[in-house]
């Protein structure tokens, strides 16, 4: 056991290593990249076609959940489970999309080896031009600030709202948003 901990502390020092130089090579690639011979992602054009109207369809009005039951209805592929509403808010929020990587966004902790989001508790690395951009900047960045905006619309400090009409019901006397406690 010990040994096995020494190696994995090994491995996490060196794909930390090459976080920090810019060389860590992910194997596992998001939808619309396939790995080429020499290592370098290339751009599964199929697939990349889904992902602009993805980005295109959110930015046009459509919500997530229309724009997965519209790729379900059409019977396009994604995998062994198919498209979630997950999968498509992955591919909205997902910077390898504009060509940009952060590194490091999950890590694995020490022995029982247990992987867990990095919500600051590791350092991030955010590596510019690091593959091929299927959408431009200027799309991926209005589709997440249009994201952005539909969160802060239903929750409140992190926290899902209480009902579907919470803060969207405004008292006219003091402009607060109106919920079960508001007299």
């Amino acid at each position: 056991q010990e040994e096995s901990i020494s190696n994995s502390q090994n491995v996490k020092l060196g794909i930390q290593h090459r976080m920090k130089n810019g060389t860590f090579k992910q194997s596992c690639l998001p939808y619309g990249y396939y790995l080429g011979e020499n290592g370098e992602w290339k751009i599964n054009e199929d697939e990349a076609k889904i992902v602009r109207l993805i980005f295109n369809a959110y930015i046009g009005g459509m919500s997530i959940c229309k724009i997965t039951n519209e790729l379900k209805r059409a019977g396009v592929k994604k995998g062994k489970k198919g498209w979630s509403e997950n999968g498509v808010r992955y591919i909205i929020t997902n910077e390898r999309y504009k060509g940009d990587a952060v590194l490091q966004k999950t890590y694995t902790e020490d022995f029982p080896f247990k992987s867990r989001v990095n919500n600051g508790e590791r350092d991030k690395y955010y590596v510019k031009n690091s593959n091929l951009p299927i959408v431009t900047a200027e799309i991926f960045d209005k589709a997440n600030e249009l994201l952005n905006a539909q969160r802060q619309r239903f929750y409140f400090d992190n926290t899902p709202v209480e009902h579907t009409l919470s803060k969207m019901i405004y008292c006219i006397y003091c402009v607060a948003h109106i919920n079960g406690n508001h007299i």
